[in-house]
């Protein structure tokens, strides 16, 4: 015969598990919310015109998204909830399944942005490497993890928009042109082209980027793609990122973005090995 501190024991494990799996049956329906909103923007119009069994689900599971939002137990995740460096599918393309893509579906085009910055000594311009972030076709990149290489970090998010939107890129524009030795030191010292003295101007181009593929059944149906191995990138020119500019042209940009000019005095970089 069980005790009656037994029975109470067992009880309460009984009420808690049923509790704990109403919470989790709960939670999950509230998940799907920001998850099916970030696929169907008509997600919330579709549920008040339909009349079935799955709308009712769904209306009762935005119900309680709606009703919990204040403490934010599901949300998307921002940037990440969509896939970048996707480029668009050609209509030539997807309208022709048996020579592109497979199983009927169109092939994933890869668009990396990459914003490529370039230097002028008087002579010529030359692109700076940065350390990481992709740059020379013919370079690979190199494993960053755990590391966070926060420049090559903040290039990636200001090439998904413009050096409008990204203030700081202007910022670190003026330091390069002041020869600032902290800051070059941010890049690829090793390759870097103005040790001696800081370049004339400075541009910026958006190119995209995709990996070099090997020559497959699965690479030649995906269109223009490049199988030169002697490469590790393959890229294309998408626009204009931002006009020559120099630290003249750079100050009234700073000016109304309140940040400070920097005097043009040229910090000779120490070389250092990493």
């Amino acid at each position: 015969r069980m005790t009656p501190n037994l029975t109470q024991k067992n009880i309460f494990q009984k009420f808690s598990a049923t509790v704990l799996s109403v919470a989790i049956f709960i939670f999950f329906f509230v998940m799907t919310i920001p998850f099916e909103l970030s696929l169907d923007r008509e997600f919330q119009n579709n549920i008040q015109n339909q009349n079935n069994i799955q709308s009712k689900i769904n209306s009762i599971s935005l119900n309680l998204y709606q009703q919990s939002s204040q403490f934010h137990l599901a949300g998307s995740y921002g940037l990440f909830r969509s896939m970048t460096g996707v480029g668009n599918v050609p209509q030539s393309v997807a309208s022709n399944p048996k020579k592109w893509g497979w199983g009927k579906l169109p092939p994933s085009i890869v668009e990396t942005p990459v914003v490529i910055l370039e230097g002028y000594n008087g002579k010529k311009w030359e692109e700076i490497e940065f350390r990481y972030k992709p740059g020379d076709p013919i370079v690979p990149s190199r494993r960053t993890a755990p590391h966070q290489p926060r420049l090559d970090w903040q290039m990636w998010f200001a090439a998904l928009g413009s050096y409008s939107h990204n203030p700081w890129f202007i910022s670190f524009l003026d330091r390069i042109l002041s020869g600032r030795s902290s800051v070059i030191q941010l890049l690829n010292p090793e390759k870097y082209q103005y040790n001696k003295k800081a370049p004339v101007a400075l541009r910026a181009t958006l190119y995209h980027y995709d990996f070099t593929r090997y020559n497959t059944t699965w690479s030649r149906r995906i269109p223009n793609v490049n199988f030169n191995i002697t490469s590790f990138w393959t890229r294309k020119h998408a626009r204009e990122y931002l006009p020559q500019v120099d630290q003249s042209s750079l100050k009234a940009a700073l000016d109304s973005l309140n940040l400070r000019v920097l005097p043009r005095i040229y910090f000779p970089l120490i070389m250092k090995s990493y």
